[in-house]
């Protein structure tokens, strides 16, 4: 796991094994799978990155709902796009 400088990691947060969380970066109450890599100046607040996943630079992720139950959510979930709104299965 490697945090750069002016990082902020806070909450509830799980960083997995191998994870990489770039300079300037703000996570709070999110998990980051095995291998992933954040990029600079990213925000992440309760959100799930998947395993080996890789965010670019400057992109903020907020407010995916985290249950008990991940397999079953309590409410649905939306993926914002710059081609509309998707909802996730």
């Amino acid at each position: 796991m490697r945090v750069w400088e002016f990082t902020t990691v806070r909450g509830h947060t799980l960083l997995a094994h191998g994870a990489s969380v770039g300079f300037n970066c703000e996570v709070t109450n999110s998990y980051l799978g095995a291998g992933s890599v954040l990029g600079h100046r990213i925000g992440l607040n309760r959100t799930l990155v998947g395993d080996y996943a890789h965010l670019s630079a400057d992109v903020t992720v907020q407010a995916i709902h985290l249950t008990a139950h991940m397999e079953r959510p309590d409410r649905d979930t939306f993926l914002r796009l710059p081609t509309g709104t998707r909802l996730l299965p």
